[in-house]
């Protein structure tokens, strides 16, 4: 089952160009509810998320992902962040500069999230 949503990424500089973009939602639980429901939990954590955005490349851009899940972050169709089997929240970064891009190209943007938190059996709190 697939289900489309749009998250709107937000630079806290209104109509100005620049600065950082953010989604930091840490009730982020997209499904709720929805495909075969919570299964008798508080929340519907046995989904994944795959994303697709492009950017053009800056020279001193940094790319930055953090949560306590598996993530993992493809630029340019490779593997840029890898933030796999993560029990605890982590921020995982990489500076642009070092993948050798080109400054004004476009190029892919790829994050792919697995929630699992429900399968783990481990005492931290999420």
């Amino acid at each position: 089952m697939t289900s489309i949503e749009t998250l709107t990424l937000d630079n806290g500089l209104g109509a100005t160009t620049g600065g950082v973009y953010t989604y930091d939602n840490g009730s982020f639980f997209l499904l709720d509810g929805e495909l075969f429901g919570n299964q008798g939990r508080s929340h519907n954590c046995h989904i994944t998320v795959e994303m697709h955005t492009a950017f053009t490349y800056e020279a001193g851009q940094v790319i930055e992902f953090r949560g306590d899940d598996d993530i993992w972050v493809f630029i340019n169709d490779e593997l840029a962040i890898d933030l796999g089997d993560v029990l605890s929240p982590v921020a995982g970064r990489v500076s642009l500069d070092s993948l050798g891009l080109t400054a004004g190209e476009t190029y892919a943007l790829d994050p792919h999230v697995a929630f699992g938190i429900l399968l783990l059996n481990h005492s931290s709190t999420k």
